[in-house]
């Protein structure tokens, strides 16, 4: 083998860390450059039998080491082209004679991936568990609004019926009970005043509901026996037959008459009113009654010092005397007020006497 081959390679050569300059003849600067490291091995170990002395063997032997540092370079680098002056991934140039430049280290571009579009058969194949609690929660919630709507429909209520009411009209003792927003459901009803009675309401002792069927409530009102009213420090104080006073309010209830003449010095709210002669208030009572009886409403009930009872009506005054014979003087009294209408005056009942044919009236202008 030619000593020059064997001198020509076995150069010891320095890694690719370090850098050694070459002086050019030319004008253009110079090029730090450096040689492909020795693995240690021989030549014949690395590229197999060399051919002997031959001007066109050698150069053969050289496009096999070029071609093998080409190859181990592109092992090692997939971004590596092998296109000569082309940059591997460290930024460095393959030369035509085989050596490698150092050039500034390229910063690679990090290359996003590709978002694959949704697929509904397979999400629900990789998430089978979450789709069948997904199922079986809308399966359980449509059951659910069905039933609703289904007890919304059959059980509404469309007919409704009042009883014993007198101080309330049948719209407000049914807006009382039917109260939000499930109250015309006649089911709903039947659960809210099981076993339960409304109280706690002005006037009122109790208020039951029974349902009579999927469309129809029953309400039967049960109300206080007010015998009558007093009016004390702004507010009308409502008392029953025994003077006790049960309830009051800033307005007047029409189908409660105005009791005046009384005389007391202080009210207290479930006590009796402190007068002198405490059977006035049954008197009362049974004037109310008969007057709610025959159908007239006296708009006040005067007593006098001696409790002899007046009852006035819009601009007729009625002497009614002491509680003798009551009865026959309302039922008359119900006739005459029909004669009296538009006339003002003074009827006097106090007198009265069934075997009489007369009864007196001084009219006034």
């Amino acid at each position: 083998m030619n000593r020059a081959v064997k001198k020509r390679h076995n150069v010891k050569k320095k890694p690719i860390g370090t850098r050694k300059t070459k002086k050019k003849v030319s004008s253009k600067k110079t090029v730090k450059v450096e040689s492909f490291p020795k693995k240690g091995k021989t030549l014949e170990e690395r590229f197999g039998p060399l051919p002997e002395k031959d001007t066109n063997a050698y150069s053969i032997l050289f496009k096999r080491i070029k071609r093998t540092i080409k190859e181990k370079l592109l092992a090692k680098n997939k971004y590596f082209k092998s296109v000569r002056g082309s940059p591997d991934s460290v930024g460095r140039y393959i030369t035509k004679n085989g050596k490698i430049i150092r050039t500034k280290k390229k910063v690679r571009k990090k290359v996003r991936k590709k978002r694959e579009p949704f697929s509904l058969k397979k999400f629900m194949h990789l998430h089978k568990s979450l789709v069948v609690l997904g199922f079986t929660i809308l399966a359980v919630f449509l059951i659910f609004v069905s039933i609703v709507l289904f007890i919304r429909m059959k059980y509404r209520v469309t007919n409704v019926y009042v009883d014993g009411n007198s101080y309330y009209s049948d719209k407000e003792i049914s807006d009382i009970v039917m109260k939000g927003s499930f109250s015309h459901n006649s089911l709903y009803l039947s659960l809210k005043y099981m076993d339960k009675d409304i109280e706690n309401i002005p006037f009122i002792q109790k208020i039951t509901v029974n349902i009579e069927s999927a469309n129809t409530v029953r309400i039967n009102v049960y109300e206080k026996a007010l015998a009558g009213c007093i009016f004390y420090m702004d507010r009308y104080m409502y008392f029953d037959r025994e003077g006790i006073v049960v309830d009051s309010s800033v307005e007047q209830l029409k189908s409660v008459p105005l009791v005046m003449g009384l005389k007391f010095d202080s009210v207290v709210m479930y006590e009796a009113l402190p007068v002198e002669r405490a059977k006035v208030f049954d008197e009362v009572l049974d004037i109310t009654q008969l007057l709610t009886k025959h159908k007239l409403s006296a708009d006040k009930i005067y007593f006098d010092k001696n409790y002899n009872v007046y009852l006035f009506f819009k601009n007729v005054k009625v002497a009614i005397g002491t509680e003798e014979n009551i009865d026959e003087k309302v039922t008359q009294l119900e006739y005459i007020l029909k004669r009296l209408s538009g006339k003002k005056g003074t009827l006097h009942l106090e007198d009265y006497d069934e075997n009489k044919e007369t009864i007196r009236f001084e009219e006034t202008y």
